[in-house]
């Protein structure tokens, strides 16, 4: 696939998952970020988290300038992400050990 080559800029998977996913409407990259947040708080859905992180990841491994002509889309991100983690308990970022292994 062309997404995962090695060199692939994170500007360039982040335009092409913009359009093909979302038409371009950032507002629904946004809400999918919020819908799949929700179904793993409220429905402990393990998938939902996955691709919540997948999410997060690819829209974080973006380059300035890419801020720069997306900064509505990052204000609001920050913005969603500072009160999705106001609900997530501080011990479920804590690794578990497990002593058995």
């Amino acid at each position: 696939s062309i997404l995962f080559k090695e060199g692939t800029s994170g500007d360039f998977v982040f335009g092409i998952i913009l359009d093909f996913y979302y038409n371009y409407e950032e507002d629904c990259m946004l809400g999918d970020v919020q819908l799949c947040f929700l179904c793993f708080l409220y429905l402990g859905c393990f998938a939902s988290l996955t691709h919540w992180r997948d999410l997060l990841s690819m829209i974080s491994f973006t380059s300035s300038s890419n801020v720069v002509e997306y900064t509505s889309f990052y204000k609001s991100l920050l913005q969603i992400l500072i009160y999705q983690l106001s609900f997530i308990e501080v011990d479920f970022f804590e690794e578990v050990e497990y002593s058995n292994n």
